[in-house]
């Protein structure tokens, strides 16, 4: 019997809070925002340099992979090119 009531006390005690939640929209909209700028707040942003060091790290890879699959692309297309020659069709 107790395990029950204990269960029914915390199920109690959470749709009280429930309630208290939907009953204080206005506060709990408030207090949303003014822990959303809290933590906005806290956050450690990059400086410029870190930031623009890292997009030309970025733009520098990029171009590498684009000449890595072109060079890929102008082998196999070479390849084929000749397996079909030398095949006659």
């Amino acid at each position: 019997m107790s395990k029950i009531s204990t269960s029914k006390k915390k199920s109690n005690t959470v749709n009280q809070m429930k309630r208290r939640a939907y009953t204080q929209k206005g506060q709990s909209k408030t207090g949303f925002i003014d822990g959303t700028k809290s933590e906005i707040s806290r956050i450690e942003w990059p400086s410029k340099d870190v930031v623009m060091r890292a997009f030309i790290l970025i733009l520098v890879i990029l171009f590498l992979s684009v000449l890595f699959i072109a060079g890929l692309d102008a082998i196999f297309t070479k390849l084929f090119f000749n397996l079909k020659q030398t095949l006659g069709q």
